[in-house]
């Protein structure tokens, strides 16, 4: 039986009718003993973390294409923007609808020209006014989507997709470019995990997430099936008064 995209109301419905719309990442250092010693360093690799705005790309049988967010709001795009922008990151063998077919492609939007601010407040869920022509250029010429997961449309929905990020990886790189597929190296012990973890946000990264090849994806509670390590906020801060 042949599987139908479904409408945008009915996968915002699905998705914020739970308590969490998508899998979250916990942060490595709030792990229990417990939970280190059920990391399968055999089966675990780490990735790069960008600072960019998180995005759910899918088909919708009445609104075509949507992007959306963390909490499951659709994001404002300019149509032909969006296009672009999707054009340049898919193996583009097939029409655009075709190539993003029953997935959804997790992602991050990232833009070298503009501030995460600057960026979230672009396409922002709650935006009415058009882009001006520049920031129209500057999303096409400075902004991309890198991808790092891929889930069929219905388990999406469900919030559960048994089959393990290796499959799903599998998948994410016969639909989007190598050059937009976020990078991952193995590690095999928690020495080479911190090792990694540390060059990169010493490189100026946002961090790096720590990634189960053998887990499902799961929309809910933080688990140690994907976990990260971010630069913190250092402030120096001066008492000036009572």
């Amino acid at each position: 039986m042949e599987y139908n995209y479904p409408t945008l109301q009915e996968v915002i419905t699905a998705i914020t009718s739970r308590n969490q719309p998508v899998q979250l990442v916990k942060n490595y250092d709030e792990l229990s003993d417990a939970e280190l010693g059920r990391i399968d360093w055999d089966n675990s690799v780490a990735e790069l973390k960008y600072d960019g705005v998180y995005c759910a790309i899918m088909n919708t049988s009445d609104c075509g294409i949507v992007v959306l967010s963390r909490s499951g709001n659709r994001f404002y795009f300019q149509e032909e923007v969006l296009r672009e922008l999707l054009a340049d990151s898919l193996v583009m063998s097939r029409p655009l609808e075709q190539c993003v077919g029953h997935s959804v492609l997790i992602a991050e939007l990232i833009n070298t020209d503009m501030s995460l601010e600057g960026l979230s407040g672009l396409v922002n869920t709650n935006r009415t006014t058009p882009w001006t022509d520049v920031e129209c250029m500057t999303m096409v010429q400075s902004g991309c989507f890198m991808y790092h997961d891929c889930i069929p449309s219905k388990f999406f929905m469900e919030g559960r997709d048994s089959a393990s990020y290796r499959i799903r990886r599998k998948q994410l790189e016969y639909i989007a470019r190598d050059s937009n597929i976020v990078q991952f190296f193995k590690v095999s012990d928690e020495e080479q995990w911190l090792g990694f973890s540390d060059e990169v946000i010493d490189a100026n990264w946002e961090g790096a997430v720590l990634k189960q090849l053998n887990a499902p994806w799961v929309a809910g509670p933080k688990s140690i099936n994907a976990v990260k390590r971010v630069r913190g906020v250092h402030l120096d801060l001066r008492c000036t008064g009572w």
